[in-house]
């Protein structure tokens, strides 16, 4: 993508109308840091293997920061199989019996490492002194205490030594460890499994090794074939890291969101008859939805590609309405994830999907005079203001399925519900650029959902304050979708009594940071003054002298 020029703070057209989650892999934490992280989850529950962290939050296209990979690695216990204690009541039987299978595997790769390979350290719990060159060997061996020990040596590795990753690729590990993918092992399905999500954290050329050596093919066999949750667990993990990778996604969605969607998406969210018994892991739903969301960050004819997968964005919104209905709308980012590529899969719409709107219809127009005379009113002393009502069945469908959930009225009180209750500014960006890009043109469906969302749902009293938000990114999502909303002269009376005044105040505090973002400036000046020309008594008294002076600053600064 090329930068984009600087725009004049007294730009009247906007140029920021549409919004995409682009990848990036950003705001990543180092090594050390995901390390002493995962050390202090593990002393805070040693039940739990792993505790993820938060995760980015999703940006405007400008700064391109991605939603990517979980900022964590899967830690692998130390040697000798302490970080594995539990007082157990909280554990599933399946759990422990993996706990003490693993505990068992790796207590052997000790003593075989110290009797018969090379001689191990003294201290209690440390690592056995072998190197990357031998783990990756005993990959191949066909005893598989030594393969449970060089997947697990290249996990802990891996993890712990960012410069080991091209090492076990210069090795030769990486097709070894996908090979290990098809034994008969649940332990080995997840240290393997584990090892190569690690592998595949952060590191590109990694990622395409995978690819190269006919991994995506392997761990979605085994996605399929296996019924072991941590094996789940570690295989959506993989599949979430691979996701970032641009040259993947075609592969991705082509085969792996099929199978995704059909297993694990819709079980999870929408409960029948037919699928009570499959239980999803909730981390392995995070996971998934994790992946997707980087999925829908790509090209035009793979978007259009996801919105036809069957049940999937039924399943997106069913999830997320659930939640909404239990009260936790802000539960452990799931519904962000979900939110993310509902907003992505907005992303020109109308251009993308012609044949959900040929039935918009004009139903009446009907022109009102304003004989307002003022300072601020244009050199007619009479303006225009027009009100268009459309028909659009679709949008009012009882019933949606699939696309027809993007722009449906039960979509928009479903951001609007979240916009009023979410406390996760990532939540409420992704709701704004969904918003934002169902009124990006200059179309009458973009007129439409501006009328509905403001008029029907309500929507100004929620929209507001996000454009005096601290967190710039947000602003900027917000402010554009005022901007697209102004557009619409019928809207502008209501719009200016609730947006004019954080417009005024957001222009009366212009920081050295936002003159950086230059942008939510602009559309902030335009938006004030189409609502100026529009309602000028009400604009009047919102002027002040520390307006007017921050004004004058800004037209100033070239």
């Amino acid at each position: 993508m090329t930068v984009e020029p600087i725009r004049s703070t007294l730009a009247t057209v906007s140029t920021d109308d549409t919004s995409l989650v682009l990848p990036s892999d950003k705001m990543q934490r180092t090594g050390q840091q995901r390390v002493l992280e995962q050390v202090k989850s593990i002393k805070r529950n040693k039940s739990k293997m792993v505790k993820k962290d938060s995760i980015p939050s999703p940006t405007s296209p400008a700064s391109m920061t991605e939603y990517s990979e979980p900022k964590f690695q899967f830690s692998p216990t130390n040697m000798n199989g302490t970080l594995f204690k539990s007082s157990g009541s909280s554990m599933t039987a399946s759990h422990k019996r993996m706990v003490k299978s693993h505990t068992l595997s790796l207590f052997m790769c000790r003593l075989l490492v110290s009797s018969t390979l090379f001689s191990a350290s003294s201290a209690e719990g440390s690592l056995p002194n072998i190197t990357l060159q031998e783990a990756v060997e005993f990959l191949s061996n066909s005893d598989i205490s030594y393969q449970l020990c060089g997947a697990s040596f290249i996990q802990h590795q891996t993890f712990t030594e960012e410069s080991s990753k091209q090492e076990v690729w210069r090795l030769g590990g990486i097709p070894a460890l996908i090979q290990l993918l098809k034994s008969d092992n649940s332990l080995l399905h997840q240290t393997a499994a584990a090892a190569l999500r690690n592998l595949a954290f952060k590191d590109h050329s990694n990622k395409l090794e995978v690819d190269h050596c006919e991994g995506i093919e392997a761990i979605l066999t085994l996605l399929r074939n296996s019924n072991d949750t941590e094996t789940h667990k570690q295989l959506t993990g993989l599949l979430w890291n691979l996701s970032s990778a641009d040259k993947l996604k075609p592969e991705l969605i082509r085969n792996a969101l099929p199978l995704l969607t059909e297993t694990i998406v819709v079980p999870y969210s929408v409960w029948t008859d037919s699928n009570t018994n499959k239980l999803i892991d909730p981390e392995v739903f995070y996971n998934t939805t994790g992946c997707v969301r980087n999925l829908s960050c790509a090209s035009e004819d793979e978007r259009i590609t996801m919105r036809s997968c069957p049940q999937l964005i039924d399943s997106l919104v069913t999830y997320i309405q659930t939640q909404m209905d239990r009260g936790e709308p802000d539960d452990k980012q799931s519904v962000e994830n979900c939110v993310c590529i509902l907003h992505n899969l907005s992303y020109q719409l109308e251009t993308e999907a012609p044949e959900q709107f040929k039935q918009i219809s004009v139903l009446d127009t009907r022109p009102k005079e304003n004989n307002n005379k003022s300072l601020f009113s244009p050199k007619s002393s009479k303006t225009q203001k027009v009100r268009t009502d459309f028909k659009f069945p679709a949008m009012e469908r009882e019933k949606p399925e699939g696309v027809n959930w993007l722009y449906n009225q039960k979509t928009l009180q479903l951001y609007r519900s979240l916009l009023g209750s979410s406390q996760k500014e990532a939540t409420l960006e992704a709701c704004c650029g969904a918003l934002q890009n169902l009124t990006a043109s200059k179309s009458s469906l973009s007129t439409l959902m501006s009328q509905s969302f403001i008029e029907k749902l309500n929507g100004l009293p929620v929209i507001s304050p996000l454009l005096i938000s601290g967190n710039s990114s947000l602003q900027k999502t917000a402010m554009s979708l005022v901007g697209n909303m102004s557009r619409v002269s019928s809207l502008r009376g209501a719009m200016a009594k609730d947006v004019f005044p954080m417009v005024s105040s957001v222009l009366s505090n212009v920081t050295s940071n936002m003159i950086k973002s230059d942008s939510t400036i602009a559309t902030a000046c335009r938006v004030m003054q189409t609502l100026m020309l529009a309602e000028p008594e009400t604009s009047k008294k919102m002027i002040s002298p520390k307006l007017v002076e921050s004004l004058t600053a800004l037209s100033s600064n070239m």
